[in-house]
């Protein structure tokens, strides 16, 4: 099984070694035809229910925007490399009880016509 998966570096192990690529436009054909692709997601509405209340809530929108994907992007970059799977994973924001998972899969389905798995802790495929 192909993998593919993008974030960054850990190794909190020196028995173990995982490696992520960071996506950009220029990448996606190092993904193309993975069965999985994991890649984090930001779910644009919720954006302004995370920085509701705080005293830079523009700015820091405005970071978190420049330093995440949209969760449509992903779903455009499974399409486009054509894998099988996409797992959204590092989600932004993260525990919002008003984004479900079916929130995330129909916001990536709009781009992307594979399986959608929205990642959990711990979660095997």
């Amino acid at each position: 099984m192909a993998l593919a998966v993008g974030l960054g570096h850990e190794r909190r192990d020196p028995r173990q070694h995982r490696s992520y690529l960071l996506m950009t436009r220029r990448t996606w054909s190092i993904v193309a035809g993975a069965d999985v692709l994991v890649h984090e997601a930001l779910y644009v509405p919720g954006i302004d229910r995370l920085v509701a209340g705080v005293p830079n809530a523009t700015s820091l929108k405005k970071s978190i925007m420049s330093h995440h994907t949209s969760v449509e992007d992903a779903g455009r970059v499974a399409q486009a490399a054509g894998v099988k799977t996409l797992v959204l994973s590092h989600l932004v924001p993260a525990e919002d009880p008003a984004v479900t998972d079916q929130m995330w899969i129909d916001a990536a389905r709009a781009h992307f016509g594979g399986r959608i798995i929205v990642g959990k802790d711990l979660l095997e495929i």
